[in-house]
């Protein structure tokens, strides 16, 4: 699962994640997910619109494998995540980035070593880990916090930390749930431009966000619904004002 261009990747049209026909279902989650249809193809960028209790964690740990679907197929760059055998798992993590809702921080670690953390793990030189680390935090604006504690920093930079760890490592796949959470505008185009760069490096991203103007930075992206379940495709750009009133506004309304 390595990396290509983007140009490269467009042209081939592989599928990289695929959900077929799945369904998962339990007490733990507010919705269901009901007879999935995805394809996300290498190198492409999605973003998945969803309000609060739409199914977007469900699908997430779907994706990562910390699930299996109640019925269907989840298939990751080839592999089923949820079957794969316990010395497997680190390596299929290994490529992946993810940006949790909840973060996920070591909130007494620096953000040097939280970034750092995909990179040493890897087992990366370390001149090469010092100088990606140092890279992803400037990309973010976050250099002159690099040896702050996370439990100091204010919400929206520990947000950009999550960022900067989830794509240092520069993943084949990266999934971003709400990555823009708690970002102040500015902050907010940082990220878009630091997701998009990454895609067009040739990582495959998939973005799961209530945020429908975040989503519309994303560049060459496409842009679906999860709404009761289901996934739609969003209609052309111009029409999708009417659409998000009409399949979402009154949900995001109530939240």
């Amino acid at each position: 699962m390595a990396p290509t261009s983007h140009d490269s990747t467009k042209s081939l049209r592989l599928p990289f994640v695929q959900c077929l026909h799945v369904v998962k279902s339990g007490i733990k989650y507010a919705d269901v997910l009901r007879d999935i249809e995805l394809t996300v193809f290498k190198g492409e960028i999605v973003c998945i619109l969803g309000a609060s209790s739409s199914g977007k964690t469900a699908l997430v740990k779907l994706l990562l494998g910390l699930e299996s679907p109640d019925e269907g197929q989840v298939v990751v760059g080839g592999i089923s995540p949820a079957s794969l055998h316990s010395r497997d798992v680190a390596l299929f993590r290994r490529q992946v980035g993810v940006v949790f809702q909840d973060l996920k921080l070591l909130m007494r670690k620096t953000v040097f070593e939280n970034v750092s953390f995909p990179l040493v793990l890897a087992e990366k030189p370390r001149e090469y880990v010092e100088n990606k680390t140092r890279q992803s935090l400037r990309d973010l604006g976050l250099e002159r916090k690099i040896y702050a504690k996370c439990f100091n920093l204010s919400r929206c930079e520990q947000q950009l930390v999550a960022v900067a760890r989830a794509t240092v490592h520069d993943p084949v796949f990266l999934l971003a749930d709400e990555p823009a959470a708690h970002l102040e505008e500015d902050h907010a185009l940082r990220v878009a431009d630091h997701l998009n760069a990454l895609n067009i490096r040739g990582t495959t991203v998939i973005i799961l966000t209530r945020d429908a103007a975040f989503a519309g930075l994303m560049k060459h992206g496409r842009t679906l619904s999860l709404n009761q379940g289901r996934i739609m495709e969003i209609p052309p750009t111009g029409q999708q004002d009417r659409y998000f009133l009409a399949h979402t506004g009154r949900e995001l309304l109530r939240k």
